[in-house]
């Protein structure tokens, strides 16, 4: 199966996602296919409006996949993604943070 970048976030999140639990996902973004891979890293908490949550770690990692469905190496543009979600039956997204070529990229749930 081939996801765009929401419902790959979304099968993610319907997961059982006990720690070291390991997704490959196929996504595609319309422009190019990457091979996602989310790694269960483990459980702890994450800020959250103006306190902190029960959170979910998710260690993101991605490889292009080129024109002869070769994998190239990581992503050029992302050196490592970690994604923070709630641990618990809502799985709310809390927070993201990212390496990127040009620096770091970083977004929390504030309300």
């Amino acid at each position: 199966t081939i996801h765009d970048v929401m419902s790959a976030f979304l099968y993610i999140r319907s997961q059982k996602l006990a720690d070291g639990e390991k997704h490959g996902l196929l996504v595609y973004t319309g422009k190019d296919l990457y091979l996602v891979k989310a790694n269960v890293v483990g459980r702890g908490k994450a800020p959250k409006g103006d306190g902190e949550a029960d959170a979910i770690k998710i260690g993101i990692e991605t490889s292009k996949v080129d024109k002869k469905d070769v994998l190239k190496p990581m992503n050029e543009n992302l050196k490592s993604a970690t994604l923070f979600i709630s641990d618990d039956a809502d799985r709310v997204p809390l927070g993201f943070n990212a390496e990127i070529t040009l620096g770091s990229v970083s977004a929390k749930l504030i309300d």
